[in-house]
């Protein structure tokens, strides 16, 4: 059975909801406002997209459980790494039919801020993930690597000193390599069209520099995350 279908995430939510609460309070936006702020992320988060632009029917839809890490690299900029699992299932692929394919995550952020206050951050930021995900049916069985990179603007703004919204628009692009073993033996390059992609969403602060959000994207992918942070 699929790890994906057995794991229990009402202990990892409780836990982490105690994780990002503590007595208090400070704005998820105030550490921004250090030298040398650093911040934790828990992320869940399920997106579907169009990897190979050759294949506009075939869908991918991707699950991560993961963690990242960001802090200062200097005065203006930051720097992040992103590690997890990764879960991916296909729609009209025959190749994949039936595959529930399973694997990891591996990538590295840049931020750097162009407006940093209190209750107000803009930045641009930007992105690299690779993934490696695979299954097998029999004596069938596929490996999907692919790497993904983004480049962007986001907003996050304090509406009351508990609630905010957040949004963003980039762009970014696919490409990858798809192989086959067993009983058929291939192996295929795939690459997605640049698109563009909006992400909006909201934030409640949830004790000292912690917070929980949950944000939807539309574009090159759709789909949903839910990010528990905890700043120091």
């Amino acid at each position: 059975m699929p790890i994906r279908r057995t794991v229990n995430f009402l202990p990892i939510l409780s836990c982490l909801t105690a994780f990002c609460t503590t007595p208090g309070y400070a704005s998820p936006l105030d550490s921004y406002a250090d030298e040398t702020p650093t911040e934790f992320n828990f992320y869940l988060s399920r997106q579907k997209s169009i990897l190979d632009n050759t294949r506009p029917d075939v869908s991918t839809t991707t699950e991560w459980v993961g963690f990242s890490f960001f802090s200062r690299l200097n005065s203006q900029i930051e720097g992040g790494l992103l590690l997890g699992y990764s879960f991916a299932s296909q729609e009209n692929a025959a190749l994949t039919a039936g595959m529930n394919l399973s694997g990891a995550h591996l990538g590295v952020a840049l931020r750097i801020p162009l407006i940093e206050h209190p209750d107000l951050r803009v930045s641009l930021d930007s992105r690299y993930v690779y993934q490696n995900v695979d299954d097998n049916i029999g004596a069938q069985s596929v490996r999907l690597v692919w790497h993904t990179y983004d480049v962007g603007l986001s907003i996050a703004k304090h509406l009351t000193p508990l609630f905010g919204i957040y949004g963003g628009i980039l762009y970014g692009s696919a490409d990858g390599t798809e192989t086959a073993s067993g009983t058929l033996t291939q192996t295929r390059s795939f690459k997605s069209h640049p698109e563009a992609e909006r992400i909006a969403g909201i934030f409640i602060n949830s004790g000292l520099d912690g917070s929980i959000g949950i944000y939807a994207h539309s574009g090159l992918r759709d789909g949903i995350d839910l990010v528990f942070t905890r700043r120091y």
